[in-house]
């Protein structure tokens, strides 16, 4: 079983909403601290002249959370004695690059990446993927099977823009504006759903007419950050 850090435990509940091991692991959980962190990007503006410059927003990050998951299986008996087994290996196969991606240009070049997750712990959900897990095994047996881990386990907040080749063209990084090549067949709409903007804005930007008319192969489109 997970021991715990606090008083009675709750259930905490990985689900690994895609992939091929699409299910569902859960563990006993009542810590002592659960940190959550998100943290934004300011810097200061530059004016000639001026005493000091004025902070100018960036952007934000995604949210990420740590926890310390202690599992022990020294009252256990036979193969699930072995708690790399029975448990810490539930865990690294969320750090598996087994999914393909929807659209752009990682599932044109046939790259996978791992699966996103859906955590909840009480009243708390976060979806996201596993971003580190750090396994030390504290306890072992006679025969050098592990009967104790403590994993340190990072998350991050999944967005459809957290990985980086969601969708096509040039990544936004800092920029307000990037520039996106259209397909043959594209329309305004493939284009906005690809960049998660609103389809009038992209005909708007960009001179276009009739919404539903197909865009022409390697035009650039401007998309504009929403």
């Amino acid at each position: 079983m997970s021991a715990t850090f606090g008083g009675s435990p709750t259930k905490a509940t990985f689900q690994i909403l895609e992939g091929p091991h699409a299910g569902i692991f859960q563990v006993q959980y009542n810590p002592k601290e659960f940190r959550v962190q998100r943290s934004v990007q300011w810097s200061e503006h530059e004016e000639n002249g001026q005493p000091q410059g004025f902070l100018e927003f960036q952007q934000g990050s995604a949210m990420s959370v740590t926890m310390d998951l202690i599992f022990d299986t020294t009252c256990e008996s036979g193969a699930a004695r072995d708690v790399r087994a029975m448990w810490v290996n539930g865990l690294l196969v969320m750090t598996n690059a087994e999914c393909q991606p929807e659209s752009g240009e990682s599932q044109d070049q046939d790259k996978q990446r791992p699966p996103k997750i859906l955590f909840t712990w009480g009243s708390f959900q976060l979806t996201c993927v596993v971003e580190s897990v750090d396994t030390t095994y504290l306890l072992f047996s006679g025969d050098g099977t592990p009967l104790r881990a403590r994993c340190s386990v990072q998350l991050k907040e999944w967005t459809e823009s957290t990985y980086a080749a969601a969708t096509g063209g040039k990544r936004w990084e800092g920029n307000a504006i990037r520039l996106v090549e259209a397909k043959a067949g594209s329309l305004p709409a493939n284009v906005a759903w690809e960049t998660r903007t609103p389809w009038r804005k992209i005909a708007e930007d960009n001179d276009l007419d009739d919404p539903m008319a197909e865009i022409p192969a390697g035009m650039e489109i401007v998309v504009r950050r929403p």
